[in-house]
């Protein structure tokens, strides 16, 4: 890809109104020059898919998204439905057109927030992670060569606690900081960095067998404007913000 001489967009997307978003240069992949990475649709999906809790009391559980094709920068539209509507649990799906096309579909589950009581029986989670001050950042050239504005290298900073992409394991840990918002003047809830950077477990850990990457997201209560997630890979558990 050449180099171009763009202004550095102030977020993934910006809205054009109702149900349409323009894709900026902030969301680009590095395969093709005119696509997205997938780590800027998944955050919009994430947004649209919290739009309904209207009163503020759930939270997203879980986002399963199917990808058919490239999704293009410019204008896209993401519709929703609600599925199965309830005050504990609710079902949304969501759908990103682009260029014309389904490029996206999406089953989000939101569920109400509440304290609860654990039993002794409950244990914290293991490892712990090492603070994001203590991790190496890694050299954004890395992930692929250029310097034109791109998500994988001007949306994202990448501290490693272990493994990384010039390396191979079975196994790997890292800090993922969305630097930008999804959007203009909003801030970033908990889960949209984590479903935006949950895409590179595969750069943290590479061995001679495959293996699915998958993302858990453990949702602060307190979301701040620019979200932190870690990952860890092949296995990947994603926490935001930090």
């Amino acid at each position: 890809m050449t180099e171009t001489t763009e202004t550095l967009p102030e977020s993934l997307a910006l809205p054009l109104g109702g149900s349409t978003f323009e894709l900026t240069g902030m969301s680009r992949g590095p395969w093709q020059a005119d696509a997205a990475h997938g780590g800027a649709p998944a955050a919009l999906m994430v947004r649209e898919a919290e739009a309904h809790d209207e009163g503020g009391q759930m939270r997203l559980l879980s986002l399963s998204s199917t990808f058919y094709g490239p999704v293009m920068l410019g204008e896209i539209e993401i519709e929703s439905e609600v599925l199965k509507p309830g005050r504990r649990q609710k079902v949304v799906s969501v759908k990103l057109t682009s260029g014309g096309r389904t490029a996206i579909e999406g089953r989000a589950i939101l569920i109400r927030r509440g304290e609860v009581d654990l039993p002794d029986s409950v244990e914290e989670i293991e490892p712990r992670l090492d603070p994001v001050e203590d991790c190496e950042p890694v050299d954004r050239g890395l992930w692929f060569p250029g310097k034109e504005i791109a998500f994988h290298r001007t949306a994202v900073t990448v501290r490693v606690m272990e493994g990384g992409p010039e390396t191979v394991n079975h196994t790997g840990a890292a800090w993922f900081h969305l630097d930008c918002p999804v959007v203009p003047g909003e801030e970033v809830s908990p889960a949209q960095p984590t479903s935006a950077t949950g895409w590179p477990t595969r750069f943290l850990s590479e061995s001679s067998s495959s293996s699915i990457a998958t993302s858990t997201c453990r949702s602060s209560a307190s979301p701040r404007v620019n979200g932190s997630a870690s990952i860890r890979g092949p296995t990947s558990t994603a926490t935001g913000p930090a």
